[in-house]
């Protein structure tokens, strides 16, 4: 570029000196060559600037769209990956002895979700003493990362950040190139502190995540490189692509995040290098009028040619100057010393829009402008005239209901030290501000909504607190999440669930004020920022507007659907100092309306903050409780009452920390909610089988056992599901076995949730409905299942005698599961008088503190030898006993 840039000054420097000849020798007008050069020459470095601008914007465009596409790619891919990583890290912490098997077990699992995995690795004390698949990997068993010196460096590195590293690309003992991610392992020990115990990594195929990237069949005429070994940024080498790449004038940066660290990805574009023809057509055409008009002025003087011949070449020059302005969009004009438009070229009349081509008057071209670019235009106008200071503006220009920026530049033509007149070029550049405009809105809207992006609301957040503080004002959040969204994309689709969330985001955006900031801040959350608030009732207003607005149905693919939404506010400064408080707390409130109440809104408390650390605290010792199996397994007998059956027991979990029980309603729930249920539930399974096979060990009959299982086993999307459906059919050939389920299962997923049961009812599986008439399941649900049993609820036996509803509806379930041919039992039975209200309407059997409270394993083979013993009078006798 710089020797044609100094070609082109060679050229332009020999036509000056033939003009300077030409005036010297055959006396040709000076003013004439001025004039020449000084209309020549800045149209064509406006044209030769527009071609150029072009083009790099048309380059940039490219090489930025295929930056984000890969980019996006790359850190999809990485952080599936990384995201195995943490999962395998999680599972050492929690059982820092694990064995091969269970290694290998959860390997296992991780390999066949992360296809680009060659291997997983655990490293305690940082040497690798497990690895999955150990075929082809047996090199690496036993490599010390302190002595290897290719990882040691990121090996530390994730130790001492105590954070995911990703390593490499790096070559493997066992062979081949890869990309390591690697998390430390700490493990909590019973003081309280936390122990480095070592270091677990996924292997990843490089080979494979770039292709899988499209690093690998980019568009043509583009390079592409990265550096960034080991996640260190624009510090670490180059590993794909030429270095050269980042050193290129138009290179384009892209950074990835990669763990803990970063990589860089770089792409120029080859097709700049095609912009010299535009160019150089340009300036041969700006030389050839320059060359031309020299030409006619010496004909001119030496054979006295007329004047019709010499304004013949003039124009054949302007019109061979136009057709160049015409291919990059740039028209000329020119003004004299009244300010007068003498001079345009056709481009321009039709980039201003005047109404005939051979006159204008710059009047009618000034009003089609605001009145701030109107003086903008006149100043720049008159500093030229009056200062000799050439301008460079772009202007907004409003043609039939539609805004064209212009770029408008203008040079004065000097004579005697006086400016004779204005002359410059006009440019049409409304693509290119669209484009900056374009890119601005990526980097801070999202794309589905039109509204702010979290990057975005953050920073509006921030600014927000910053003037509230200044100015002793208020200002209130609101974070919203829609309820039953998920139910939207699972049955409509993604377009759908789209469809639905611009819409929600128009209401939400229509419940608040100008000054008000809407925000999406990912998925089906959205925030509003309500600054200057008088009084927190406007903030409870605005939330209840959007609550209110939400419950109206959407239209959906000609569709009506329902769903809600569930709000929290903060205030600041009474919620919370600075944004990241503040964001927090109102997330905190809308937790508190999404577990309970939805469809509401709630405004942070100090006591919702208390209940949320006991309750994080709770599960922090609740996972532990679980991963140390320190839960317990009693049996409450359910009895016969009828004088048939036997006697059977529910298997019931119980948990003690320091020496006291805590409340099953207050850790239940909790591990319901975060999914700690399932394991619990496969907890009390094998440990009740194992207590039966224990039993009968000893000589005793196991009585048949009941056993509750959560909602949640049912609707898992992994094979959770057919582990659990396994298990119970082994346990089942064990021993007799009930499994009972609530009345919430009934109304969700029906077909899966029948499906599975009746696969359990095929295999020896008794079915009991826990709780019976305290949900909302149609009767026609108990048609559906494959129902054994209803237990009916504690709730309404402990108010029999007394309270004739519950003794309606208690006969009633009695009364059905007679006709319908089901086992009845009644939980929760405390006096003589509620078994005796039982025996006599014909329920089968009973279980409650009246016969027997829940018992450990040891006491309950005491009850269990006793009550058989017993058995040698009428059923009402034995019962009693």
């Amino acid at each position: 570029m710089l020797s044609s840039a100094l070609l082109y000054l060679v050229l332009v420097g020999v036509m000056v000196a033939f003009a300077l000849y030409l005036i010297v020798h055959y006396r040709v007008s000076a003013l004439s060559c001025l004039l020449l050069f000084a209309c020549v020459l800045p149209v064509e470095f406006a044209l030769e600037q527009s071609v150029v601008e072009r083009g790099e914007q048309r380059a940039k465009l490219a090489a930025t769209n295929e930056l984000h596409h890969i980019g996006q790619r790359l850190t999809g891919l990485l952080g599936s990956h990384l995201a195995a990583v943490e999962g395998l890290a999680a599972y050492i912490a929690a059982n820092p002895n694990l064995t091969q098997e269970e290694f290998d077990r959860f390997s296992k699992t991780i390999m066949h979700r992360q296809k680009h995995l060659i291997n997983v690795a655990a490293a305690p004390n940082l040497v690798v003493n497990m690895i999955y698949p150990l075929a082809g990997n047996e090199e690496a068993l036993g490599l010390n990362y302190l002595q290897t010196e290719s990882q040691r460096q990121a090996v530390l590195r994730a130790r001492d950040t105590q954070e995911a590293v990703l390593a490499g690309p790096l070559e493997l003992v066992q062979g081949g190139v890869a990309l390591i991610g690697r998390l430390p392992v700490y493990v909590d020990r019973e003081d309280g502190t936390r122990v480095f115990w070592g270091i677990v990594s996924a292997t990843m195929d490089a080979q494979k995540v770039f292709n899988s990237a499209g690093l690998m069949n980019t568009s043509d005429g583009l390079n592409l490189a990265i550096r960034g070994v080991d996640g260190q940024g624009s510090r670490g080498a180059v590993f794909f692509g030429s270095a050269d790449t980042f050193s290129a004038r138009d290179a384009t940066y892209l950074p990835i995040p990669v763990a803990s660290g970063n990589w860089v990805l770089v792409a120029n574009s080859l097709e700049l290098e095609t912009l010299q023809q535009g160019i150089w057509f340009v300036r041969c055409v700006a030389l050839l009028v320059i060359f031309g008009w020299l030409i006619a002025l010496l004909l001119r003087k030496r054979i006295s040619l007329n004047k019709r011949f010499y304004e013949q070449r003039i124009r054949a020059g302007d019109q061979l100057l136009q057709e160049a302005g015409k291919l990059a969009g740039v028209a000329g004009w020119k003004l004299d010393e009244e300010a007068r438009l003498v001079h345009f070229s056709e481009e321009f009349a039709q980039l201003v829009g005047l109404p005939q081509f051979d006159s204008a008057a710059p009047e009618h071209i000034v009003s089609m402008l605001s009145l701030e670019a109107q003086e903008e235009l006149n100043r720049a106008v008159r500093g030229c005239f009056t200062g000799q200071k050439p301008f460079d503006l772009e202007l907004p220009l409003e043609r039939k209901a539609v805004t064209h920026w212009l770029r408008i530049i203008g040079n004065p033509v000097l004579l005697d030290g006086k400016v004779v007149e204005v002359v410059g070029a006009v440019q049409d550049v409304t693509e290119r501000r669209e484009f900056v405009q374009t890119i601005e809105r990526q980097a801070t809207r999202d794309a589905l909504t039109g509204l702010p992006n979290r990057q975005q609301f953050d920073a509006f957040l921030q600014t927000h607190v910053a003037l509230a503080s200044r100015h002793k004002q208020s200002l209130s959040v609101l974070f919203i999440d829609l309820d039953e969204f998920k139910a939207v994309n699972d049955n409509l689709g993604h377009s759908g669930g789209d469809e639905l969330l611009v819409e929600a985001a128009t209401r939400i955006k229509a419940c608040t004020r100008k000054s008000d900031i809407v925000a999406r801040l990912s998925g089906d959350e959205f925030a509003i920022i309500l600054p200057d608030i008088a009084h927190p009732t406007a903030a409870s207003i605005v939330a209840a507007k959007v609550v209110a607005a939400m419950n109206q149905p959407f239209e959906i693919y000609s569709k009506q659907v329902f769903i809600s939404a569930s709000v929290g506010a903060a205030v600041f400064p009474e919620d919370g100092a600075d944004a990241d408080t503040l964001l927090i707390n109102a997330d905190q409130a809308m937790y508190e309306v999404k577990k309970s109440l939805r469809n509401d809104f709630v405004f942070f408390t100090p006591e919702l903050q208390r209940r949320s650390e006991d309750r994080h605290r709770l599960f922090n010792k609740l996972s532990l409780a679980i991963t140390e199996k320190r839960l317990e397994v009693h049996y409450q007998p359910i009895v016969p009452i009828d004088g048939s059956g036997r006697v059977a027991c529910e298997a019931l979990v119980r948990w003690q920390e320091d020496g006291v029980y805590i409340s099953a309603d207050s850790f239940i729930p909790l591990a319901e909610e975060t999914g700690l249920i399932t394991e619990i539930d496969r907890f009390v399974m094998e440990q009740a089988t194992a207590y039966m096979e224990c039993l009968r060990a000893q000589g005793l009959k196991p009585p048949a056992l009941s056993v509750n299982v959560s909602p949640r086993i049912f609707f898992d999307r992994g094979g959770e599901l057919e582990r659990w459906i396994e298990n119970v059919k082994l346990c089942a050939r064990r021993t007799e076995l009930t499994v009972e389920i609530t009345e919430r299962l009934l109304t969700q997923d029906t077909p899966k949730a029948s499906g599975v049961l009746q696969q359990l009812r095929a295999d020896g599986v008794k079915i009991a409905i826990d709780d019976f008439g305290t949900g909302y399941s149609s009767l026609s649900y108990l048609a559906k299942f494959p129902i054994d049993t209803l237990k009916v609820d504690a709730f309404f036996v402990s108010k029999i005698p007394d309270d004739s509803f519950a003794v309606t509806l208690t006969e009633t379930i009695l009364g059905l599961s007679r006709e319908l041919s089901l086992h009845t039992v009644a939980e929760g039975v405390e006096t003589a008088e509620q078994l005796r209200f039982l025996e006599e309407r014909g329920c089968h059997s009973a279980q409650g503190y009246w016969l027997s409270k829940p018992l450990p394993a040891e006491a309950f083979n005491v009850w269990l030898v006793n009550y058989r013993a017993s058995i040698t009078g009428p059923a009402r006798q034995r019962t009693a006993t």
